[in-house]
């Protein structure tokens, strides 16, 4: 919206059906100043609740935790999640700030949330043909859609 691009990979995760609805609406240059100025530019990368709770899309790399990367690295990055997998059991001195991080972007292909030290990913293939996921973050229950492919069958996606 802020540059009149449209990454073709958003348009294929749901972004095409997003886009047409406002598009009926209003023209294109009045979509994009009214949400540019109204909500993204108000939007953060990520998020820490009252419990000391992390949440962001994709990671995050700077030791001193969120708040001291780039934008992009919170949206893209997937070096947090693979380090903790490899922790597994064992807190990353770079988590260690948070009671639990939250993360998605990184699609795990077993259809159910994993954590690994105090990480949770959450991305179960929403984006592509898999389940939506929502949890409970107290008690770390979680309820999954039925897959994405039977809910929007019209939308080829990915």
């Amino acid at each position: 919206m802020r540059y009149g691009w449209t990454p073709p990979i958003w348009l294929m995760q749901g972004g095409q059906a997003t886009y047409d609805s406002y598009k009926s609406k209003e023209d294109s240059d009045a979509l994009r100043d009214k949400h540019k100025l109204k909500y993204f530019d108000k939007c953060h990368g990520y998020y820490v609740d009252d419990s000391n709770n992390a949440y962001v899309h994709g990671g995050y790399a700077n030791i001193n935790g969120l708040g001291n990367d780039r934008l992009d690295t919170y949206m893209w990055d997937r070096d947090l999640w693979d380090k903790a997998k490899s922790a597994k059991n064992v807190q990353l001195n770079l988590t260690k700030m948070y009671n639990k991080v939250f993360i998605g972007h990184t699609a795990l292909s077993n259809n159910v949330p994993e954590k690994n030290s105090n990480v949770w990913n959450l991305d179960v293939g929403g984006g592509w043909s898999g389940k939506l996921c929502i949890m409970n973050v107290e008690t770390e229950e979680y309820f999954l859609s039925d897959l994405v492919k039977d809910l929007y069958p019209e939308v080829t996606g990915r």
